[in-house]
């Protein structure tokens, strides 16, 4: 029996596999790919367990027909390939040899070119899905015509990794939880939590991996398991490597070619605020939110020197925009103003420090000093003075017109303003 696999990803690597194990004595299993291996997409640990049981991958060819012999099936005609440009992929593209054809034996083969999830029980429900196949969900993995169904991993985002389909089923569970009313647990782990100087330190040592034990080749013609499992010592080991990246990530500071991210430091910080409607000299409120800041190792961008590569996108862990996405402060005073809705200043004068950013089109002014037992928001013609420790206001000073403060705004300059006069905001 002689197999043919078509494909070079993960899916035809898994087939051609399986395919060699089942196997008869004198059969073959043989992988098509039309580039070269250094091509195929599939991941390069999956490439090398294909080269260990040495499973064949014939290369630079496209299958063209399948070829019969009285109504038997007796191999695959294929089209000889050479590689042009890269393509959109970055990969070098694929393109036919003119005349140049080979026939290969074949009594089975396997298409693995691609792969789609099977929905059709889905017809007759409201649930919607894309012209690519994929369910419509919200960011929690809700599907928004049912309440009650949510959906994740590659059902929604096609083919991906497991890493993606766990993350998308623990935020389905989150939403359940909080869909529910049932408390979310702490999975924070703060008892164990290292201090971020530590982890700099533990990042700058290299510590090699311990190798997983794995069944010799000569032993895999069978459905064993390839990889055995670490020994509790080496999981352990293993597990010390973690780079805490929950804790400390800095990904986008590391990466940014500009060096326009800029790592800090923040208290932890649990407000209860409210925001503040002045109308007409008179003063309410809205309803009390929290304001929480439990991760104290921070990421700013500096506008002056950032220019919106995308390299921290590119390598963001958690599909973050960090360029985007962070505090963007600027150097340069007409700068800020150029941007002031969606950008902050810090100003020093002496002993006392401010925090400009604008909203709305106004500009807000949060300035404090050392020993000082509260900070003061401008706006246009309104004072206001806040305590330091938990932002009540302790004096206002109103003027003739209407205006909304955003105190979600005012906290996050608070936070800003507190570090930069502890000198932890690192500008």
């Amino acid at each position: 029996l002689n197999t043919i696999i078509i494909g070079g990803g993960n899916s035809a690597i898994d087939a051609a596999r399986t395919a060699w194990r089942i196997a008869p004595e004198g059969g073959s299993v043989s992988l098509v790919y039309r580039r070269t291996e250094r091509e195929m997409p599939a991941d390069y640990e999956e490439i090398l367990e294909l080269r260990e049981e040495k499973i064949p991958v014939l290369e630079l060819l496209a299958p063209v027909e399948l070829v019969y012999n009285d109504g038997d099936l007796f191999g695959l005609k294929c089209q000889q390939m050479s590689l042009s440009q890269k393509d959109e992929s970055g990969r070098a593209r694929p393109v036919p040899v003119d005349g140049a054809f080979t026939t290969i034996p074949a009594n089975l083969i396997i298409a693995a070119i691609g792969q789609d999830s099977d929905l059709d029980f889905l017809r007759e429900s409201p649930i919607e899905t894309t012209r690519w196949g994929t369910v419509i969900v919200d960011s929690s993995g809700r599907t928004p015509a049912s309440e009650s169904v949510y959906s994740g991993g590659d059902v929604v985002h096609g083919p991906q990794s497991i890493i993606q389909a766990v993350a998308d089923g623990k935020e389905a569970a989150w939403a359940i939880f909080q869909k529910e009313g049932i408390p979310l647990p702490d999975l924070s782990g703060s008892d164990r939590v290292p201090h971020a100087e530590d982890i700099r330190t533990m990042r700058a040592r290299r510590n090699a991996g311990e190798s997983i034990p794995r069944t010799s080749p000569l032993e895999r013609k069978n459905f064993t398991v390839v990889g055995t499992g670490f020994s509790e010592t080496a999981a352990k080991n293993e597990a010390a490597r973690c780079l805490a990246c929950d804790v400390l990530c800095e990904v986008c500071v590391t990466v940014c070619p500009n060096r326009a991210n800029l790592s800090w430091y923040s208290g932890e910080v649990n407000f209860t605020i409210r925001d503040i409607f002045l109308t007409h000299g008179s003063m309410s409120f809205g309803e009390p939110v929290k304001f929480i800041i439990s991760q104290t190792p921070q990421v700013l961008n500096i506008g002056d020197f950032c220019n919106e590569c995308g390299n921290c996108t590119t390598f963001c862990p958690t599909s973050g925009r960090p360029f985007a996405d962070k505090a963007k402060f600027y150097l340069d005073r007409a700068a800020f103003e150029k941007e002031s809705d969606t950008a902050w200043h810090l100003i020093r004068e002496d002993e006392t420090h401010t925090i400009l950013h604008g909203d709305s089109g106004h500009i807000f002014a949060l300035s404090g000093e050392a020993g000082k037992e509260f900070f003061q928001l401008g706006v246009n013609d309104v004072v206001l003075h806040l305590s330091r420790q938990d932002l009540s206001i302790s004096h206002i000073e109103t003027g003739a017109e209407d205006l909304t403060i955003p105190m979600e705004k005012v906290a996050s300059m608070a936070v800003f303003l507190e570090s930069s006069l502890n000198d932890m905001l690192g500008l």
